[in-house]
């Protein structure tokens, strides 16, 4: 179905594939292999494609994530041929011409914009006339740089704040092999004296922020290693099998977020 809004040749297949340049995930990037849009003729056709999908999608939804956000500003093209992303190129995307269309798009529903990664100017430039949240990522923050934007003290209200995302370690895993100098900071940070309290630390801290929004997995509520991460990126065949199970969220983590919300105003 509309073949020709997307980089596809006269047989239907990719002429370029989406994916990321090689990153702190993968020496190779990420060749993910999907199409990539067709932007000119997207626009050609005023975009309709789009302005149909998002009216559906706010049938469905009151707040709707757009992932890869970057995308619309800044996107990586990778040759169909190429079996790494190491050769593919940055290319420019509709921008504000997309965001315009998707606010017209959905009523009064809401937008938060997955922004990680490398955000170019022209990223923030779009983000702030949109006026779409970003996200924050804790996870990412205890570098002992003190002007991380993932911080809480670098946060502002128009954001939404996760733990980690799908793609993340959960919280106890990613801590279970820092080295001394990150941990150091992470401890002075939250005010704690020892890496168990690190995982309610880290998320009151995130309650307590003037983040908009926060957001954590039911992983890093229940303090669960990594055998219950939920995907590992570059890779196939493990991810995506985590399910909560029956009785493991239980009345006291209940309470406990409730608590959380009510202390904090959430």
């Amino acid at each position: 179905m509309n073949g020709d809004l997307f980089e596809l040749d006269e047989r239907k297949n990719p002429i370029n594939v989406a994916g990321v340049p090689p990153d702190a995930f993968s020496d190779d990037g990420q060749r993910w292999g999907n199409p990539l849009y067709h932007w000119e003729h997207m626009e050609d056709h005023d975009f309709l494609w789009w302005r149909e999908r998002m009216k559906h999608s706010a049938k469905l939804y009151d707040v709707i994530r757009i992932d890869h956000f970057i995308g619309v500003v800044r996107y990586y093209s990778i040759p169909v041929e190429c079996q790494t992303a190491i050769e593919g190129k940055w290319r420019m995307g509709p921008g504000k011409k997309l965001t315009d269309v998707i606010d017209a798009s959905i009523g009064d529903k809401k937008i938060i914009a997955e922004d990680l990664g490398v955000v170019v100017p022209e990223v923030r430039k779009v983000l702030n006339s949109a006026g779409y949240p970003g996200m924050k990522i804790i996870e990412f923050a205890f570098d002992s740089d003190p002007l991380n934007e993932h911080l809480p003290h670098n946060y502002t209200s128009n954001m939404v704040v996760y733990g980690g995302t799908h793609d993340n370690e959960t919280l106890v895993g990613f801590y279970q092999n820092k080295n001394k100098k990150e941990m150091k900071y992470a401890l002075e940070y939250l005010a704690i004296k020892s890496k168990k309290e690190l995982v309610d630390a880290i998320i009151k801290t995130a309650y307590a922020s003037v983040a908009g929004v926060v957001i954590f997995q039911a992983q890093d509520i229940l303090k669960l290693d990594n055998s219950a991460r939920m995907n590992l990126p570059s890779t196939v065949g493990q991810n995506w099998r985590w399910r909560v199970l029956e009785g493991q969220l239980e009345k006291e983590h209940e309470e406990y977020l409730k608590r959380l919300a009510m202390i904090y105003g959430r």
